[in-house]
């Protein structure tokens, strides 16, 4: 398999995008990485990517790979605590609907 344009992307990073509509001429978005689509470690036309705003592209760049709720924190044990308050928020399973009443 071939190597990938960039690094796997992750969540808060920020990016330029080439959406599929804009292949043939090129047209790139800018936007934070929302969630990676892209299942592989690896892919030879760019990782898929959603973008906060809802965008669906793959990744031509990275235009910065710190996350950017990193940047936001005080210090590096402050990013270390939303990082683990992201994973546990994200590791939880959907909330099921509640039980209809008995007939």
């Amino acid at each position: 398999p071939s190597s990938s344009p960039t690094v796997k992307p992750a969540p808060g990073m920020r990016v330029s995008v080439l959406q599929k509509q804009h292949y043939a001429c090129g047209t790139r978005t800018n936007g934070t990485v929302a969630r990676v689509l892209t299942r592989s470690s690896r892919h030879s036309r760019g990782f898929k990517v959603l973008l906060e705003c809802g965008i669906v592209g793959r990744v031509a760049d990275i235009v910065d790979a710190t996350p950017c709720w990193v940047k936001q924190s005080t210090s590096v044990s402050e990013a270390d605590r939303l990082l683990e308050i992201d994973i546990h928020l994200h590791a939880r399973p959907a909330p099921q609907p509640p039980a209809p009443p008995p007939p």
